[in-house]
């Protein structure tokens, strides 16, 4: 037996409709099996991040929330990119520190966030470790944040100080910028190593600054990709984020988020779809219009106008007339005749391919 739907209901009744207690018994089954296997992702992946954000659920579902001005607009290739690239650098950074500091450092990547610039700028606190790098061939230049705290920490221990929790918060002086600089352009090198595999980049520090809201290399709308970590040496933590626009990815964009399900072709077959594609153009209609002349006039002069009435083109009878197709012009030609019939000579191609 089918069943039917009244259409004169409306969408938003059906919607609003309360399940019965059938369907919902069997939509809670659904989403105890889903959440053990098909909704089991990874916990920094941006897709955990949308789930465990839902604003509430209907009939069972969960619904996910869509905010037009920052759309999830990254594909799964270039989320797992960017993951085995975060997991590289956890590991080159730890490496590095360690050795640096003689003291044991982990690094561990923490999650993976999509944003714009401007509620990110809005989340951090007055005083931090900013630093402005670039990192060709991406584009435009991107943002390396370390907590002001932890800074204090690793470069006491740098000077030879004891590892401990910093108190006194506070802007760096001269000299501390220049130890900064040392420890920011460390994880730069850890950065650029752990992109290696994906594509070569080189990364260069433009200047450090511990006020982000001086900070101006981005637009507030401009969406970014925050890589975040955290940073343990001697159960003293803290927070190092990469903040990279997502349109410094558009010159190698073909690299991190190649396209799926690509059709390859062998060259017989993509000859013969050319035929295909120009017998048809054979056989396709186009409009094609003789311009005659243009011209301007007032309304008033319009509005005079009546039958029998000369209207001057303004152009000599030997110019050149323009060809134009389905819009376009694309030729010019001398008019005459052909069998007693008004003809166009072509004489010359426009430059229309552009």
């Amino acid at each position: 037996m089918t069943e039917t739907i009244d259409t004169t209901e409306s969408v938003d009744d059906l919607l609003d409709a309360e399940p019965s207690a059938d369907e919902l018994a069997e939509s809670e089954a659904a989403m105890g099996e889903s959440d053990t296997d098909e909704l089991a992702v990874p916990a920094n992946s941006l897709a955990a991040q949308q789930i465990s954000s839902t604003l509430g659920t209907h009939r069972g579902h969960p619904v996910l929330p869509f905010d037009f001005r920052r759309p999830y607009n990254i594909s799964k290739a270039f989320e797992t990119n960017m993951l085995t690239i975060c997991e590289s650098f956890a590991k080159a950074a730890s490496l590095s520190f360690t050795s640096m500091l003689r003291s044991n450092v982990t690094i561990d990547h923490d999650s993976l966030q999509l944003t714009t610039f401007g509620d990110y700028l809005r989340s951090l606190s007055d005083l931090s470790c900013v630093g402005t790098m670039s990192m060709p061939p991406l584009a435009g230049q991107s943002l390396i944040l370390l907590d002001i705290g932890m800074s204090f920490t690793l470069m006491k221990r740098l000077l030879g100080g004891q590892i401990e929790t910093e108190t006194d918060m506070r802007k760096f002086t001269d000299v501390e910028f220049g130890v900064a600089t040392i420890l920011v352009t460390k994880f730069l090198d850890a950065m650029q190593n752990s992109f290696e595999k994906t594509i070569p980049i080189e990364t260069t520090l433009h200047g450090l600054e511990n006020n982000p809201t001086y900070l101006g290399t981005m637009s507030n709308s401009e969406t970014v990709i925050l890589l975040k970590f955290k940073i343990d040496i001697d159960a003293i933590e803290g927070d190092v984020v990469l903040c990279m626009p997502l349109t410094a990815f558009e010159p190698v964009w073909n690299l991190f988020s190649p396209e799926e399900g690509a059709e390859y072709r062998s060259s017989s077959e993509i000859k013969r779809d050319r035929i295909s594609v120009f017998d048809m153009l054979q056989i396709t209609a186009a409009d094609v219009v003789v311009n005659l002349g243009n011209l301007s006039m007032p309304m008033a002069q319009v509005l005079q106008i009546k039958e029998g009435d000369v209207i001057p083109m303004e152009k000599s009878v030997n110019s050149k007339l323009t060809v134009e197709i389905q819009g376009i012009p694309m030729f010019e030609g001398s008019p005459g005749k052909l069998n007693n019939k008004r003809a166009l000579k072509i004489t010359n191609s426009l430059d229309w391919e552009d």
